[in-house]
């Protein structure tokens, strides 16, 4: 049998596994398949499960499997945690505490760059169970949100939570907004889909579907899939795995700089400014390939392809990577949440695998410069799209978000009158 234990190329079929399971559970997990779900913190808890397999992993179908449950526990946490941010959250950093979590995210893809060419897979699944089992561990003991607990009528539970992650709130006010908030949340399912059905939800749904469409079409997912053959391929002479390795740690640093500018700025702003970089650095890494099909000396344009991956990863990290998440959690109502989530994240789940699988025969059909050309014109798109149809939310708390969104509706419809 094919033994694992080595180390294993970059290869996308290996990788899909994982995202056909975050497809999957994305959908049962926020669907409300089962009690024990419902629970955020279970939900984050269960995500750490999946490296256990990679310790006892001997065989290469194992380690297809160990991807495929890391997709479920990634469909499990990453849809849960934007919910549970923007519930727990001060309105005031609610976007820099979910950019916070996106950039943890990237911190840890860096790291495992940097073990990666040097352990054995089986030695780094013991590395990486370490932080999972401390995450599952330190993660059970932090409070439900608010929100849950009123939700399900638990107000002095819920009192208890607000003190602890919001200590100087004001607690009658607060407590007065949370069950503005949930009321009418408790209700079946087919109420709940009537009301999605409902124009102003419906107009959300669609309104975030379309800039996720945007985000896929960046291809952040893919690019860092892809980024060693990328590099060799654009015949730099530095040593590909460094290059993967500075990348990766570009991403970090403009993550964490996005966690103090995505409150001040707004983020309109920062989907605008992250559009309008992606799409430069995309039309330079596109020039880099047409310039090579002219025979120019790939030793002397070693600067632009490096330089064009690095400020992608950098602007990608500004707004695409991490606005989208923080709208998840903050346009709509509660009775919602969930069902909008599913819906986000199955269909995002769905994008990145089919993005994934269809950049390879997409290069072999047209080229890299037609691909890169392709994807940076049509992110290019997202500027309008956000100037005209995002609401701006940064500043507000969730029932205020819903009240303006309401009125603004109320105004559309009064003026057609």
């Amino acid at each position: 049998m094919a033994d694992c234990s080595r180390n294993q190329p970059r290869n996308h079929r290996f990788w899909s596994g994982q995202w056909l399971g975050f497809t999957i559970f994305s959908a049962i997990n926020i669907s409300g398949g089962g009690r024990f779900l419902e629970n955020d913190r279970y939900r984050g808890i269960l995500d750490g499960i999946p490296f256990e397999f990679w310790t006892c992993n001997r065989s290469i179908y194992r380690c297809f499997l160990s991807r495929f449950c890391s997709g479920l526990g990634s469909g499990i946490m990453w849809p849960t945690m934007s919910l549970y941010l923007s519930e727990i959250a001060n309105p005031a950093i609610r976007g820099s505490l979910i950019s916070f979590n996106v950039s943890i995210a990237s911190l840890g893809m860096f790291l495992g760059n940097v073990m990666g060419p040097y352990l054995s897979m089986e030695m780094f699944a013991y590395v990486s169970l370490v932080p999972n089992v401390l995450f599952m561990i330190l993660f059970s003991l932090i409070p439900e949100s608010p929100y849950h607990y009123v939700l399900h009528g638990n107000i002095d539970k819920a009192e208890a939570s607000l003190k602890w992650f919001q200590r100087e709130a004001d607690m009658k006010a607060k407590m007065q907004e949370f069950q503005d908030f949930v009321n009418g949340a408790n209700t079946s399912i087919l109420t709940k889909f009537k009301d999605f059905l409902l124009p102003v939800n419906l107009k959300n749904i669609l309104i975030l579907f379309g800039l996720n469409l945007f985000v896929q079409t960046s291809s952040f997912t893919t690019i860092n899939a892809y980024a060693e053959i990328i590099v060799i391929n654009a015949k730099v002479n530095i040593t590909p795995s460094i290059v993967v390795m500075a990348l990766c740690f570009s991403t970090v640093v403009a993550g964490f700089i996005a966690i103090f500018v995505v409150d001040k700025f707004g983020r309109k702003n920062l989907l605008i400014l992250s559009s309008i970089g992606v799409t430069i650095s995309y039309l330079a890494l596109g020039l880099h390939f047409y310039l090579l099909s002219l025979n120019f000396d790939p030793e002397k344009l070693t600067w632009l392809p490096i330089t064009s991956l690095l400020s992608f990863n950098l602007f990608v990290s500004y707004g695409l990577a991490t606005v989208p998440s923080t709208l998840l959690g903050e346009m709509f109502p509660a009775n919602l949440k969930n069902l909008a989530s599913l819906c986000i994240f199955s269909t995002n789940a769905l994008l990145t695998f089919v993005f994934v699988k269809c950049f390879q025969p997409f290069v072999n059909l047209t080229g890299e410069t037609i691909v890169f050309w392709s994807y940076g014109l049509f992110v290019l798109g997202a500027v309008p799209y956000v100037m005209y149809l995002i609401p701006e939310t940064t500043g507000k708390s969730l029932l205020e978000i819903q009240q303006s969104i309401k009125n603004k509706l109320y105004d559309l419809s009064k003026s057609k009158l």
